[in-house]
């Protein structure tokens, strides 16, 4: 099968929104064994109703598009759909598609920039996923239920209104990079048994509340990255020294004056 790709993005549709769907409508119509559509960056208030014979399409990028009454019903034929990319649609929980659940095979869905406050049940039903972005969302909870992600390495929750991760996170060992960003996480927030994701080589925490670091994260022994700026910390524990593989530490604008100093003296000795 040859591999075929459409893009319309960028285009101005101020004054050719009617053309553009002629357009996509008659593309479409054509091209039953299209593989990748991108179509971001328009204005765009509904989906072409041609998607839904796309059955062989395996990435679909429909970013910053108005789309806040669409009902985007064609998802749920796409049925080898492996990349879906919402980014900046006007997603709530109310106007959140149906049926995304039945896309068994989708890997990586981006729900950034949206006006979620929770994250929709049908998520917590991918088992498939292996990159989630949820970040810029109005996020408080996550749900125990996300431990059905085993396959997931990537998880992005930056940027949301988050105050503690589910003890579930810990069964997400394939986990390898997690961004909680500009949230309101605390040093009880951050489950104990952390140090359970043995993958884990990225964790990203900067302008949160932590106080101090859960000695568990010092037990993810393939961390590399550990970026903690802007935090409320007064101590760091004494188990980060058996993170051997650590290359990155940012704890700037987090540590009182005297620790920062101490860290900086303990550096230059090393």
């Amino acid at each position: 099968m040859v591999t075929l790709y459409v893009y319309f993005v960028y285009m101005d549709l101020c004054k050719c929104k009617q053309f553009l769907h002629f357009v996509i409508n008659k593309v479409l119509f054509g091209l039953a064994d299209l593989m990748y559509v991108d179509v971001s960056n328009n204005q765009l208030d509904t989906l072409p109703p041609q998607i839904r014979r796309l059955t062989n399409l395996q990435t679909l990028l429909l970013n910053n598009n108005p789309l806040m009454h669409a009902q985007i019903r064609q998802l749920p034929s796409l049925v080898s759909l492996e990349t879906l990319h919402m980014r900046g649609t006007a997603r709530t929980v109310a106007n959140f598609p149906a049926g995304v659940e039945s896309l068994v095979n989708l890997k990586d869905l981006d729900l950034s920039y949206n006006e979620l406050v929770r994250v929709p049940e049908a998520l917590y039903k991918l088992s498939s996923l292996v990159r989630l972005n949820l970040s810029n969302n109005e996020i408080m909870e996550l749900s125990t239920l996300m431990d059905t992600w085993e396959r997931l390495e990537y998880l992005n929750v930056s940027r949301n209104k988050l105050t503690e991760l589910p003890g579930s996170l810990c069964k997400l060992t394939s986990l390898r990079k997690i961004y909680l960003n500009g949230n309101q996480v605390d040093f009880a927030g951050i489950p104990a048994s952390i140090g359970k994701l043995g993958n884990l080589e990225v964790f990203s925490a900067s302008t949160n509340n932590l106080e101090m670091i859960p000695e568990g994260v010092c037990r993810c022994g393939k961390l590399k990255k550990l970026i903690l700026n802007s935090n409320r910390l007064i101590t760091l524990p004494d188990a980060i020294h058996s993170l051997t593989d650590l290359e990155v530490l940012i704890v700037m604008f987090s540590l009182c004056p005297g620790l920062a100093l101490f860290w900086k003296f303990f550096f230059d000795a090393c």
